[in-house]
């Protein structure tokens, strides 16, 4: 209970000092005038407040849920407008153009996407065993060259792997509805068999029936070696990851005769830190479902979708707790001092809040019944639940955030449109502290790299931007492209590359310019963000503009 008791004071603290805090000072009206860079807070007057702020015209009820038993019919475009005040200075065509051509320049000479395919691993085609072949996107993996060989070594958990893979999927599911692409294509079929494989490992041999719909946090499968693009050589090794770990928060564990790919080893006890990045994958799956040409995505995507849906059944119908599997395979629900765990339950904070993660309740609901089942989240606020867990870690912001936004995406998707129109509006809230915060900014380095990701997802899913929301978007993507665009090593098989041990993904290793202690760059999972956005049905066309979508998906530009 201690971490009831933790959570509980500090919820306590915040209200005492939100009572007794002041207005932070405004940061630096800054206008690189070479690059077309933009301080997103010059909109700021002098007391760091906005000038213009409002509450969103949300309409009757305040946004309850008032179509929770009626879902409409679903047409895959935005029924509903969120009003917002007016606020910030548009951006002009040539601000637009300036920041489409610096994405199409990133994408173009870094061969971003094929460094997708080249670095993410799992097991590959054609392997010895016969095996499912998939893709992961991974960290906690080193890169080791020697000659002309590059081996991915495992030397870390791999933790929340799905907080970067399922963006990198569910954009390049996007890109691939809209341009046929054929590198989107192999990035969708290996991504969408590396979800499948994330439940296939953690079926166990003895089981009759096999049960599927539980998750695994990361796989350690086979060593192994493969041909890259090119006829470049890798190798896999999993072998530091080969061992048994009994720990309170993740596991490691031997699965000795797994029916897919034999006797591997699993990291268990799934948390739902990752798990908002692969709800939203679900109304991109139904749209692939819907509009992409190609069979063989199609198919992939089906068989995804079930995988998901079955495992969100699982999770609804054990009360909102995530299952997993002790050493003898057995499945379980994590509990620590007689209550679920917090970390593989999303009612642990029931007491403090009664919605307190009622987003991530209702997208689970959503994706595993397509009906809400009583759960109404309002205008998807998780009081002080939320507010504590916000102040006391910043990673706990975007998991918060992103369940939000997960759950008005399936609500668009499932018809539920009033539910969808409160949580739409309810963004406002979202947007207020990534604009404004100007105290937790300081302390955080990705802020600016994050709100301008957060407003790109959001904008996806009828929440309009502001022009200065918009101008935040578009220096964040061009501040972006500099900064990865010093990246040496996109091609770890090139002869620049000397043999060694190297961490194989862009970051704030590579030098970059930071204004008020950002590094301003988003995620390298995130650099193809805009697809969502451009190709989603649900975008406001009163949303400030920041990318030209048309001549992004010129493939030519590629």
């Amino acid at each position: 209970m201690t971490r009831l008791l933790y959570i509980y004071l500090t919820a306590l603290t915040i209200i005492l000092l939100a009572a007794c805090s002041a207005t932070d000072g405004q940061s630096s009206d800054i206008v690189d005038e070479d690059t077309a860079i933009y301080d997103h807070n010059s909109d700021l007057d002098s007391t760091g407040d906005p000038e213009s702020t409002g509450d969103p015209d949300i309409g009757a009820d305040e946004g309850t849920l008032l179509d929770a038993d009626a879902p409409t019919d679903i047409g895959y475009q935005l029924p509903f407008h969120i009003e917002r005040k007016a606020e910030g200075v548009p951006l002009t065509e040539v601000d637009i153009t300036t920041t489409t051509e610096s994405i199409l320049s990133l994408w173009k000479s870094t061969s971003y996407f094929q460094w997708i395919l080249d670095t993410s691993h799992g097991m590959a085609t054609g392997n010895e065993w016969g095996y499912p072949d998939y893709k992961l996107w991974w960290q906690d993996t080193t890169a080791v060259k020697v000659g002309d060989t590059v081996t991915f070594k495992h030397v870390g958990g791999g933790d929340n792997n799905l907080l970067r893979h399922a963006r990198v999927l569910l954009y390049a599911l996007a890109g691939h509805m809209v341009t046929d692409h054929p590198k989107l294509k192999e990035i969708s079929i290996q991504y969408l068999r590396g979800i499948q494989a994330m439940y296939t490992s953690m079926v166990w041999g003895n089981e009759d029936p096999p049960i599927d719909t539980i998750m695994a946090r990361a796989i350690y499968n086979h060593n192994h070696a493969y041909v890259a693009s090119g006829g470049r050589k890798a190798e896999v090794d999993y072998l530091p990851s080969w061992h048994q770990e009994l720990e309170r928060r993740h596991d490691i564990l031997n699965n000795p005769d797994n029916p897919y790919f034999g006797n591997i080893w699993v990291r268990s006890k799934r948390s739902n830190d990752d798990l908002p990045f692969l709800y939203r994958l679900v109304p991109v799956l139904m749209r692939v479902l819907k509009n992409d040409r190609d069979p063989e995505v199609v198919a992939e995507a089906t068989k995804t979708l079930d995988f998901v849906r079955g495992f969100c059944r699982d999770i609804v119908d054990h009360e909102y707790r995530i299952r997993t599997r002790g050493p003898d395979g057995l499945p379980y629900e994590p509990f620590a001092d007689g209550a679920p765990e917090d970390f593989a339950s999303y009612t642990t904070y029931d007491w403090l809040d009664p919605n307190a993660e009622c987003n991530a309740k209702l997208a689970s609901a959503l994706i595993a019944y397509k009906e809400p089942l009583g759960n109404d989240c309002l205008d998807g606020y998780g009081g002080l639940y939320e507010e504590a867990a916000t102040a006391s870690k910043y990673w706990g912001t975007p998991i918060i955030y992103y369940f939000h936004i997960a759950a008005l995406a399936q609500a668009l998707a499932d018809g539920y449109n009033d539910a969808a129109r409160a949580l739409a509006a309810g963004l406002e809230r979202r947007a207020n502290v990534y604009m404004n915060d100007q105290a937790t900014r300081k302390t955080v380095a990705t802020w600016d790299g994050d709100a301008a990701t957060f407003f790109i997802t959001a904008a996806s899913y009828g929440f309009p931007l502001t022009a200065r929301e918009a101008r935040l978007v578009s220096g964040e993507l061009q501040r972006a492209s500099i900064h990865y665009s010093q990246y040496s090593m996109w091609d770890l098989w090139a002869e620049s590359v000397k043999d060694g041990e190297y961490d194989y993904l862009p970051g704030d290793r590579v030098s970059s310019e930071v204004i008020d202690g950002q590094s301003a760059v988003f995620q390298p999972a995130e650099i193809a963000a805009v697809m969502e956005y451009c190709e989603s049905p649900y975008r406001d066309p009163s949303s400030s503009p920041f990318v030209d979508c048309d001549a992004l998906f010129d493939t030519q530009k590629w």
